[in-house]
């Protein structure tokens, strides 16, 4: 199956969001579409484990493949 109908099945437009539902007190329902997959690394290091990660144009709806690339590292902080 397809990664955005995949995507689109799990957080549909009839599902409310959990975060902006809490915080208004009512259901909101916001777009699915998903424009963005993001990874971040445990070790505190270049998250290399990812690098060799390929997705096939066939399972996103697209032309070609979709490769993680990296961009640099954040000013964010985490806990283990």
């Amino acid at each position: 199956m397809r990664l955005a109908k995949v995507h689109h099945r799990r957080y549909g437009s009839n599902t409310p969001s959990i975060i902006a539902s809490s915080m208004a007190g009512k259901p909101v329902q916001r777009p699915v579409d998903l424009v963005f997959i993001s990874t971040t690394s445990i070790y505190g290091q270049r998250p290399n484990q990812y690098d060799r990660i390929v997705i096939p144009g066939q399972v996103w709806s697209g032309e070609g493949e979709v490769r993680y690339a990296y961009l640099g590292r954040t000013l964010g902080k985490g806990t283990y």
